[in-house]
């Protein structure tokens, strides 16, 4: 009589073991699959903004060198596609807010305030111009908008 060595039963993978490792290997895949889109539409929308701040950059810096800086609204559009509208009004100096330095307790390294001027002071002569630029633009998700402002001083008569 010849006896057979008794080996182990193989153990494998059951079929229920099987599903549950593809129903969370998907599920991750999902939530990965998410994050990346949300990801790239960040980008994009970044991409954006980035191309407006350049094209406001260019505008504002174009504005009134090499011409008289005069009162109005002007319009136009890129060659992307991008609308633009300038608006330029007169601006008083003395409505305009100026930022004021903290005092002890405040932010540490801010400037301290400027010593009042000693002896005599002359004005000087300049017009204040409110330069306030809107971008418009389409992308994906719709019409998009981003405005600008900044401030720029001529001498009367000047450009």
């Amino acid at each position: 009589m010849s006896v057979r060595p008794r080996f182990p039963p193989a153990r494998g993978f059951t079929l229920i073991e099987i599903v549950a490792a593809l129903v969370l290997f998907a599920i991750a895949l999902g939530i990965f699959m998410q994050m990346t889109g949300n990801s790239l539409r960040a980008a994009r929308q970044a991409q954006h903004y980035t191309h407006a701040a350049l094209h406001a950059q260019s505008l504002l810096d174009a504005a009134g060198h090499g011409e008289t800086l005069r009162e109005g609204v002007t319009s136009g559009r890129l060659d992307d596609g991008t609308e633009w509208s300038l608006r330029v009004e007169k601006a008083d100096a003395a409505t305009i807010a100026m930022p004021q330095p903290q005092g002890a307790g405040g932010v540490t390294g801010a400037p301290a305030p400027l010593p009042p001027a000693a002896g005599v002071t002359e004005p000087v002569p300049v017009d204040l111009y409110r330069l306030e630029l809107t971008l418009r633009w389409q992308d994906a998700r719709g019409r998009r908008e981003a405005a600008f402002s900044t401030l720029r001083a001529i001498q009367p008569g000047g450009t």
